[in-house]
């Protein structure tokens, strides 16, 4: 009789990776070239700054991926790839812009243009190596940057509530910009890891009290039964796919308890039965 396959031993405890799907990688990717911060960016997807810092840099590579494996989201990659100088120039011009807006500063199509094709020339400069890179800073450019940048009212900023710092007032030569941001980018990459999102039960029961007395408060108050009734029922239903994540993490932690029960009685009944094979000393006096 052939033996059987024991089932295998998942390591108790041990970290699970996940798989990052395309999609988001690719989104990812396009919220990075939109100026927001690695740290946001691993917040919002409940990941490490490092591991999308590792996405971000493996850019080219995902992209060419995509494209192969993956027609149906063609339409969504940027086809036309963008040089090095022109990335680095947009990154410097969006920072450009947040200082402008902070200033309070007029800002309109013909000036970011300008400042853009300012920041490409220095660029070149600076990257010998890619001189061949090409940039006009037309209208269609333009238009792409607005949308990769959600810059849809490009105008006068009106008053701002944010403190204008004597810093913020001062113009900064490109240079200086360049430095400014490199300072940002340093600072960015020393702060802490954010931490990771996770659910707790003790939490998760809590919310769910929360919710409850939050019903009976809208119940005390609503004169209208019927339309109560409705609401509450929406809610329930509307959070029944965290009641079915509570249910199950209270299962597994049943079943953890359980199995540490089993290992304990186990280890208990191995030494018991150890101590009975032990021969037992003799208390009777031996004579001489």
């Amino acid at each position: 009789m052939p033996r059987k396959k024991a089932p295998a031993k998942s390591s108790p405890g041990g970290p699970k990776r996940h798989a990052i799907s395309l999609e988001y990688k690719l989104a990812m990717i396009k919220r990075y070239e939109k100026g927001e911060k690695m740290v946001a960016i691993a917040r919002a997807y409940g990941l490490s700054r490092t591991t999308v810092s590792t996405i971000i840099h493996d850019k080219e590579r995902i992209l060419t991926h995509i494209q192969e494996t993956a027609p149906g989201m063609k339409s969504t990659v940027i086809t036309k790839k963008r040089g090095k100088i022109i990335q680095e120039m947009e990154h410097l011009l969006s920072f450009w812009l947040e200082r402008q807006t902070r200033q309070r500063n007029p800002i309109n199509q013909m000036i970011i243009q300008e400042k853009a094709l300012s920041l490409f020339n220095d660029l070149k400069k600076k990257y010998p190596d890619n001189v061949t890179e090409d940039f006009k800073a037309s209208s269609g450019w333009f238009m792409r940057f607005k949308q990769r940048h959600n810059l849809y009212n490009v105008k006068v900023p009106g008053e701002s509530t944010s403190a204008v710092t004597d810093a913020d007032k001062q113009p900064l030569t490109n240079e200086e910009l360049m430095k400014l941001h490199e300072q940002q980018q340093q600072e960015e990459a020393q702060q802490p890891e954010p931490e990771l999102r996770h659910f707790t039960i003790n939490k998760m029961q809590q919310a769910f009290v929360y919710m409850e007395k939050s019903l009976t408060l809208f119940e005390e108050m609503d004169p209208n039964a019927e339309r109560f009734a409705k609401i509450m029922g929406a809610v329930h239903d509307a959070y029944v796919p965290y009641r079915v994540i509570l249910e199950d993490m209270k299962s597994k932690t049943i079943q953890g308890t359980l199995e540490k029960l089993l290992l304990y009685v186990e280890s208990r009944r191995s030494e018991l039965e150890k101590s009975d094979d032990k021969p037992i000393p003799s208390t009777s006096m031996s004579t001489p």
